[in-house]
């Protein structure tokens, strides 16, 4: 197990290695964690009731061109995790949350 300390120091020195990740000071010494944002797009979810298809008929495969792809077809997830030190249980926990335009 980690001291909340150890815990501390191991932190700092992995957001130095890892710079997408950011250690940020608690109200308190010893308080801190890690966290970070990122942001993934994707193709929007299916409609299934709006699109409706025959699984029978012949789909003709083709690859998308991601540059050349509507815009308005993708959708992006805003992920921001955070790594903090469980005073409950003595060991690291990880919390996320995710969100898209809509909230």
């Amino acid at each position: 197990m980690f001291t909340r300390d150890q815990f501390e120091d191991a932190c700092e020195a992995f957001a130095r290695r890892h710079p997408q990740w950011s250690w940020v000071s608690g109200h308190r010494p010893g308080y801190g964690f890690l966290t970070r944002t990122t942001i993934h797009t994707c193709k929007a979810p299916l409609d299934l009731e709006a699109d409706a298809f025959d699984l029978e008929e012949e789909v003709e495969e083709f690859e998308e061109d991601s540059a050349i792809a509507d815009p308005s077809s993708l959708s992006t997830l805003n992920v921001k995790e955070y790594i903090a030190y469980s005073a409950s249980f003595n060991v690291p926990a990880f919390y996320f949350t995710m969100h898209d335009r809509s909230g």
